[in-house]
């Protein structure tokens, strides 16, 4: 597995192309959430990161809202982890 350090910069471009995994909570219990993300320029939001899983639901983190940490995703078997509270 390589491991590979969160981008330095606060943009989510950093991320495209890059495999990405969600941690949330739904229903008392926590998520995870593991695909391929993609930076679009979306009409309405803007610069947009859209992780999407294989045959499965995406997330959608709009670039001029984003306040969040992004890490290594080496425990989650992918390059890089979002964790959302």
């Amino acid at each position: 597995m390589k491991c590979i350090s969160p981008p330095t910069s606060e943009s989510l471009r950093d991320l495209h192309q890059r495999t990405v995994a969600v941690r949330f909570a739904l229903g008392g219990s926590q998520k995870l959430l593991k695909g391929r993300a993609f930076y679009e320029l979306d009409p309405r939001l803007g610069p947009v990161l859209r992780v999407a899983a294989p045959r499965g639901p995406q997330f959608i983190f709009a670039e001029r809202e984003w306040t969040g940490e992004i890490s290594s995703g080496d425990g989650a078997d992918c390059d890089y982890l979002i964790e959302l509270n």
